[in-house]
């Protein structure tokens, strides 16, 4: 959803850009994702996190978005990747998109505050499902592809390119 300020617009009827924040929420072997409903009955995960805000930086606005979507705060948030991201929108609009990545291990504490998270009282979509998956399933499945690459390789930050048409 758009809201005041959001780094998402069209800079032509037929381009869309947009800035996010994306966080990897790690626990043990495991990655926090969003899980996603995608055409044709598949099934598809995202990293959580938002668009970021014109004079906001990513790791303020991933930040935001651990309070907003998972009332999580206090996370040791570390840049870890940066994709550019391309994809059409619609069968009119092509999307490009700067992803910036970062990571945060969770504390047993933290950890438990999400698995008895009140979806109600949280800023995500409807019908949003959380889980914990190991991260070479997250690494093998997650979208945009390239953010796979960028998972769990070592202290470095990362960049990749993911090109799909569909």
């Amino acid at each position: 959803m758009q809201e005041a300020d959001d780094l998402r617009l069209l800079v032509a009827p037929d381009k869309w850009f947009s800035v996010r924040a994306a966080v990897l929420l790690v626990h043990g072997t495991d990655v926090l994702v969003r899980v996603m409903s995608l055409p044709q009955g598949q099934t598809g995960i995202l990293l959580p996190g938002g668009a970021v805000k014109f004079n906001e930086s990513a790791v303020d606005a991933g930040a935001r978005e651990m309070h907003e979507e998972l009332k999580l705060d206090d996370l040791d948030l570390r840049m870890v990747g940066v994709t550019e991201n391309f994809w059409p929108l619609n069968q009119e609009v092509q999307a490009h998109q700067l992803m910036m990545i970062m990571m945060a291990t969770l504390s047993a504490d933290q950890y438990a505050h999400v698995q008895s998270l009140d979806m109600e009282q949280v800023d995500l979509p409807a019908h949003t499902r959380l889980a914990w998956l190991p991260l070479a399933q997250v690494r093998a499945s997650i979208r945009p592809t390239a953010v796979g690459a960028l998972l769990g390789t070592d202290d470095q930050v990362h960049y990749g390119v993911d090109r799909r048409d569909a």
